[in-house]
């Protein structure tokens, strides 16, 4: 989405061979999650956070545009967000970690979380990532699901 008002969408293809492993924690979600997750991310921000965060977000876009899955993953660091929110995820850094020693190009939260995404390509050990996540999780006595997936078409513009 380039706007909501008026709504202006550019519909962009993900690279066939980008693949997502996602961990979901077996956790408490508190009603309104996004607004509690909204709630503790910075009001002001170092102007260095900034520039990053908008580097890494046109290196996503760069990375769809190119279909190079590689560039995709390394480019979702947050700096500003992430380490607002990642308290509220038991055992987040180790499953960052995990992911990442496994074989996943980055990894981040999902969304409003608690969700954590890995992004990896098909020739990588997707098992060997989601396995890792799971011993992220459990090292603060937290269960999780795992799930293989692929990015889909996205939403259909009527």
């Amino acid at each position: 989405i380039v706007r909501t008002n008026p709504l202006d969408v550019i519909r962009i293809e993900p690279p066939s061979n980008l693949v997502l492993c996602i961990a979901i924690p077996d956790l408490k979600v508190p009603a309104k999650k996004t607004e509690v997750s909204r709630s503790v991310v910075p009001k002001i921000i170092k102007l260095a956070d900034g520039i990053a965060n908008l580097s890494n977000a046109a290196a996503i876009v760069a990375g769809f545009m190119k279909k190079d899955s590689i560039l995709i993953g390394k480019s979702v660091k947050d700096v500003i967000v992430e380490p607002a929110r990642q308290h509220m995820i038991p055992g987040f850094k180790q499953v960052k970690e995990n992911a990442l020693d496994a074989g996943a190009n980055g990894v981040t939260i999902s969304g409003a979380g608690p969700s954590v995404i890995a992004f990896t390509t098909k020739s990588s050990n997707q098992k060997k990532i989601c396995a890792a996540m799971k011993r992220g999780f459990a090292s603060s006595n937290t269960n999780c699901q795992t799930i293989i997936c692929k990015p889909c078409k996205g939403a259909i513009d009527l």
